[in-house]
């Protein structure tokens, strides 16, 4: 790409990728997809789940750094999703920090885009009683020159919308916020804001929207306040659902483990409550090197668990974050190399992910996902007696397809809430302030 100052800013055109996440529960059946699917668990190349959710730990890991003493709730799958379109319109040094950041060493492009083609395919199919949909789109700008080719790999690999618009014209801005709005059934009803900058050429997005029911739902008429200790130290009044029956269930030295199990058996949700003495930092510290553990097989165990309702909506820039894991060029108006998307200086602008996640007694719904498919480790020693879950203090979350090993959601959750503020954007790096 030019290096001149000047040059630069006569030609250098934005880019902006847009990752959406949305999450919540209801009652009401899920209303799956019911077409058939088109690949098999064993069409799906296991270094691709590997390789999201060791990026999905690691993004987790960063903003949880970087946002210390906060609620942290991700989808890395749907940043990851909004990475892969724009991976393969890079070129040279550019690409090979987005293939790095994304842990997709030792696989060609084509072999990362058939790999996601597959995976979506399969998450998209969880079942008649789960939603779970996975939504791309290309917005250009109208007068723009873009490589065909980049657009048709998009289409076929990410099943991505494409359209042009006047970004110049108000209704360029309704049109993107309605596809948001439908895509994530409501939760998100706008991510872009008006009016659009003159420099920005393209919208990537993504939107994954997730709902099901509890396979064994908690009983309405034994949810009770219960007190919760922050992460600040404080305590505050929280509705605790309560569930007693058999579950998959782990203890550790550090922490407890269970996992939930959504209504067709294909996805589940994992809660991590640290025991006191560890605390939260140093459980997650433990876990984010451990991609094993969230796949591993917990024995079965009779006990309790108490879980806070939730219901929460945030917002994060994200240019910091992936700048610090590994992807810098990709923002720097002299390094950036896009020439397999447009034959002009093309470089990101800003990253953004928004995530809601409402959890409560019949289930969950949400949006986004990261897999990981782990290896068998150490053995677990299977629990002799009824055991008893409180939730009452700082924990960890995910949701996760239990067929394909993906993580989908991540979370850390240390002040829980039941109603979802209005989102504040969290800066990874204040110096560069912007999100994908």
């Amino acid at each position: 790409m030019p290096k001149s100052g000047v040059i630069m800013k006569k030609t250098m055109l934005l880019l902006l990728a847009a990752a959406l996440l949305c999450s919540a529960c209801t009652a009401t059946n899920a209303g799956g997809d019911v077409s058939l699917r088109k690949h098999t668990p064993a069409d799906l190349d296991a270094r691709i789940v590997q390789a999201d959710n060791a990026f999905g730990l690691k993004l987790h890991r960063t903003i949880a750094e970087q946002n210390p003493g906060s609620n942290v709730f991700v989808s890395p799958f749907s940043v990851s999703m909004a990475l892969s379109m724009v991976y393969h319109g890079a070129g040279g040094a550019t690409r090979e920090q987005i293939g790095k950041t994304l842990q997709g060493q030792g696989l060609s492009v084509d072999e990362w885009n058939r790999g996601h083609q597959v995976l979506r395919d399969l998450l998209e199919h969880s079942g008649k009683e789960t939603q779970l949909s996975i939504a791309n789109s290309i917005w250009a700008r109208k007068g723009v020159p873009f490589h065909e080719s980049f657009l048709q790999r998009n289409r076929d690999f990410y099943g991505a919308e494409t359209d042009t618009l006047d970004f110049a014209q108000d209704s360029a801005v309704r049109k993107i916020n309605q596809w948001v709005g439908k895509r994530t059934n409501g939760k998100i009803d706008s991510i872009v804001q008006g009016p659009i900058s003159s420099e920005t050429v393209m919208y990537l997005l993504n939107a994954v929207y997730f709902k099901a029911r509890w396979q064994h739902p908690f009983p309405e008429q034994d949810t009770k306040p219960g007190t919760f200790r922050t992460g600040s130290g404080q305590t505050k009044l929280v509705n605790l659902m309560k569930l007693t029956r058999q579950f998959d269930y782990v203890q550790e030295p550090d922490y407890q483990a269970v996992r939930l199990p959504y209504a067709d058996g294909k996805l589940a949700m994992v809660v991590v409550l640290p025991y006191e003495k560890a605390g939260l930092d140093q459980v997650q510290q433990k876990l984010w090197a451990d991609e094993a553990f969230w796949n591993k097989p917990f024995p079965s165990a009779n006990g309790t668990l108490k879980l806070p309702r939730l219901k929460l909506e945030l917002g994060y820039e994200l240019n910091g974050t992936l700048k610090a894991m590994g992807m810098p060029a990709a923002f720097d108006p002299a390094k950036a190399d896009f020439s397999e998307l447009s034959s002009k200086p093309v470089l990101i602008s800003e990253v953004k992910h928004k995530t809601f996640v409402e959890m409560n007694e019949q289930g969950t719904e949400a949006a986004a996902v990261t897999s990981v498919r782990a290896e068998a480790g150490s053995a677990i020693t299977p629990v002799a007696k009824p055991f008893e879950m409180i939730v009452d203090r700082p924990f960890l979350m995910a949701i996760q397809s239990t067929e394909t090993g993906s993580l989908l959601f991540l979370g850390s959750i240390v002040d829980p809430k039941e109603y979802a503020a209005v989102c504040q954007y969290r800066s990874g790096m204040q110096l560069f302030g912007s999100l994908i």
